[in-house]
């Protein structure tokens, strides 16, 4: 019984994860863009700019929960207001973001920070809106949790506060390896994400415990892979499909497609 759970809690996310491939910035519908703007618009209010740059970032307690789509689709949602966005792939282990938006890997964060990359040479457009720039993930580095709390690190986040209005840092898994946990002096704020019928509560409860104990400031949860139907939305066609749902400081939005 317990191989046959896994075997299927394996498929269902290979299925999940191919859904939201094509769940990315422009690709949304329209209900998706509407909840990534409400969430845009409740991350402003709860981390007010005052005309300084807001580091924010993304993770989940284990792998396939969709933290990555969380993270495009915020920067990507942020940038269509006006707002000029830098997202970071920081997960050097197992990175997505450079493939889903069609970018070079290399040279990128870990190349840069270990110092054999001009910084130049890393920070792209991001394919899906000029106003966001991504930092991908570059090489797989032995050490990323020791590049990630370097001071290279630091100076460089500094240095970028400079030319935009937020930081998104997409992250590893906390219940995977720490280096969520070694930024936690730079961000303002970790919006966390949770795969419904696949986190057990054991390991959310693991990754919340991490978090608190290393003073990160949660702003909220993001419930992802729920139905729900909203009736707000009926006037636009009716029900959701898959869903994002944001908790605890809760914002909204869908994780597909419209049926």
């Amino acid at each position: 019984m317990a191989l046959f759970g896994k075997k299927k809690r394996d498929k269902d996310t290979i299925l999940f994860q191919k859904k939201e491939e094509r769940m990315i910035g422009p690709n949304l519908s329209f209900s998706a863009k509407e909840s990534y703007n409400l969430l845009r618009t409740n991350i402003m209010l709860s981390l007010p700019n005052n005309g300084k740059c807001k580091v924010i970032g993304v993770t989940s307690a284990d792998a396939g929960e969709g933290k990555s789509t969380t993270a495009i689709n915020l920067a990507y949602s942020l940038s269509q207001n006006d707002k000029k966005v830098l997202l970071i792939e920081g997960d050097m282990r197992k990175p997505t973001i450079a493939t889903r938006l069609g970018l070079r890997q290399k040279p990128g964060l870990s190349n840069m920070l270990a110092g054999l990359s001009d910084p130049a040479a890393c920070f792209r457009n991001s394919n899906i809106s000029q106003s966001m720039t991504v930092l991908t993930s570059g090489d797989t580095p032995p050490n990323p949790s020791e590049l990630l709390s370097s001071d290279e690190m630091v100076k460089m986040i500094e240095a970028c506060k400079d030319s935009v209005d937020y930081i998104i840092l997409d992250l590893p898994p906390l219940n995977v390896v720490p280096d969520a946990l070694v930024v936690s002096n730079i961000v303002d704020g970790m919006i966390f994400v949770v795969r419904s019928d696949f986190a057990r509560k054991a390991a959310v409860t693991e990754a919340l415990r991490q978090l608190e104990f290393a003073k990160v400031k949660i702003l909220g949860f993001v419930l992802t892979n729920t139905n729900i139907s909203s009736k707000s939305y009926s006037r636009y066609g009716g029900k959701y499909g898959k869903y994002y749902k944001y908790g605890s400081h809760y914002y909204s939005t869908p994780n597909a497609e419209e049926d």
